[in-house]
């Protein structure tokens, strides 16, 4: 599990959730975002290229949450040694941002 709390000079920023492992593939068992202004958040896989999208992207208006929970039969799945990222665009002049997200290495 990953919890990320960040306020952002960009309104446009990608960042890694979860570090990709030789072999494993990493499973996104539930997200929760909470968000001071309105944004999206979409998962990637990163496999040190070009990002795949994983999750379409969620829009969560100012001050609200969305919760998100797969269990491991509906999980967005990365690639073996993909990287899990999220990309978060913000609405407003800066983005902040609480993102928590429910993972684990698939063998």
């Amino acid at each position: 599990m990953k919890t990320v709390h960040a306020t952002f000079a960009t309104t446009d920023d990608h960042f890694e959730l979860a570090p990709p492992q030789p072999g494993r593939a990493v499973r996104a068992l539930g997200l929760l975002v909470s968000t001071h202004d309105q944004a999206s958040v979409q998962l990637l896989a990163d496999p040190g290229g070009e990002p795949r999208v994983l999750m379409p992207a969620v829009y969560v208006d100012g001050m609200r949450s969305f919760l998100l929970t797969l269990g491991r039969r509906h999980a967005f799945v990365t690639g073996p040694g993909e990287a899990l990222v999220a990309r978060v665009v913000s609405g407003g002049p800066t983005l902040q941002l609480s993102l928590l997200v429910w993972y684990e290495y698939a063998s």
